[in-house]
């Protein structure tokens, strides 16, 4: 084990414990207003927040799936997963959760899902995320409201999906790795980190702007091609969290994991930090802040020093 010298007690923004202390209140205020433009639009009296009450394309459908529970956990019962098919998937044969034209998806079978292992696997996952990221879980259990499984189709086969969107907040949808894969275990953690950041810049741009300028293109080190500036800022964000869980990863086994593991947390930590640094520096020049973006830019600034200085980078 490596001496965990990368604390995050000093950010209140951009992730660790003073975050974890904010993030209900965000997220109570962010659900609520949901709930109530939702009840308002529908002249009904929902008592409780839903994912699908930011699905507006179908929300006269999607009324049943409002009353539901809402765990955090793997959504694997066939009857509730068939019903979410047809309302989502009955337009062109695939959902339309993203928007973009290449990424088609439609949700695995229950079968899919058992073949895959999906499950015990997720859950698996978010045990390990936990014990690396523990003040993780809060935000996890305010923000996560399911969690389904999901595969591509058209042309496009992503070897993994992990996907959050604005039109199901709370939901996040996966498509696994193949489970022989040595470090599928790891890479799945690493990206339910990814769906977190996602879920917490939802809430952050629900009750403030981050930056003035959302809609200007940028250069964004996440695909490196020109994207809207707030989705470059989502990108930002996964990659921190992306980041820091490959640095804990790293911290805790370095001299017992495989080699092949920590090649790949290696790389995977100089790549993330230079497509950080790419992104941070197209945003500065070229957008504006508001209090609350500035306050977490610095702290992103600050993040990167830090972690730039973990002594196996040159490795």
């Amino acid at each position: 084990m490596i001496s965990n010298n990368y604390s995050f007690d000093e950010f209140e923004w951009l992730l660790g414990q003073k975050l974890s202390e904010k993030v209900p209140e965000l997220s109570q205020k962010m659900h609520s207003s949901i709930l109530e433009k939702t009840n308002q639009d529908l002249n009904k009296n929902f008592k409780s927040f839903s994912p699908w009450m930011c699905y507006h394309r179908d929300i006269d459908r999607l009324q049943k799936h409002f009353k539901r529970p809402y765990t955090g956990k793997v959504l694997d019962e066939h009857k509730t997963i068939e019903s979410l098919r047809k309302v989502l998937e009955s337009h062109e044969g695939y959902t339309d959760l993203t928007s973009e034209e290449s990424f088609r998806i439609t949700f695995s079978t229950t079968q899919e899902m058992e073949k895959q292992n999906f499950t015990p696997r997720i859950n698996k996952a978010i045990e390990s995320l936990f014990a690396l990221h523990p003040w993780l879980k809060v935000i996890f259990d305010h923000l996560i409201k399911e969690i389904m499984s999901i595969k591509s189709v058209g042309n496009i086969n992503f070897e993994r999906i992990g996907l959050s969107t604005h039109q199901a907040k709370g939901l996040i949808l996966f498509s696994l790795i193949d489970k022989t894969d040595p470090i599928a275990h790891e890479r799945l953690v690493i990206d339910i980190a990814h769906e977190c950041a996602h879920q917490i810049v939802q809430v952050f741009i629900s009750g403030d702007k981050i930056l003035d300028n959302q809609s200007k293109f940028v250069y964004s080190g996440a695909r490196w091609e020109e994207r809207e500036a707030i989705r470059s800022f989502h990108g930002i964000m996964a990659h921190v969290y992306e980041s820091a869980t490959a640095l804990r990863f790293l911290e805790k086994d370095f001299f017992s994991m495989s080699n092949c593991l920590r090649e790949y947390l290696l790389e995977e930590l100089k790549t993330l930090i230079l497509r950080i640094n790419v992104s941070t520096d197209q945003i500065k020049k070229n957008c504006t802040f508001t209090a609350l973006g500035s306050a977490i830019f610095n702290e992103i600034d600050l993040y990167i020093s830090k972690i730039s200085k973990f002594p196996l980078m040159k490795h």
